[in-house]
């Protein structure tokens, strides 16, 4: 995904960075991969990925299974995801993902 939004500054493709997100009592997320559209600046150096100030959300999330929270993510995070206007939430398994992202 790095690779496919390289060379447009408006998208950007983030890993393991805390998303706080602009809903009153909605837990925030740190999602393995995400990738944000309409962004103003994609090569800031951010702590965390603050909805209210980057004006744009996630709209596509990747998170790699583990055996241990695989329920937390199957039922509880889909419901999450979806409730902060994710529109794509990917899930897969840890032993079928590759470092390539």
């Amino acid at each position: 995904m790095t690779r496919r939004y390289a060379n447009n500054p408006n998208v950007g493709v983030f890993r393991d960075l805390l998303v706080e997100w602009d809903i009153p009592g909605q837990k925030d997320h740190c999602p393995d991969t995400f990738v944000a559209f309409g962004i103003s600046n994609k090569n800031q150096n951010r702590s965390k990925f603050i909805v209210a100030n980057e004006g744009v959300r996630p709209a596509f999330v990747l998170e790699v299974l583990s055996p241990r929270y695989r329920k937390e993510y199957r039922e509880i995070k889909v419901i999450q995801y979806a409730r902060t206007g994710v529109q794509e939430y990917v899930m897969g398994a840890s032993h079928l993902c590759k470092s390539s992202i």
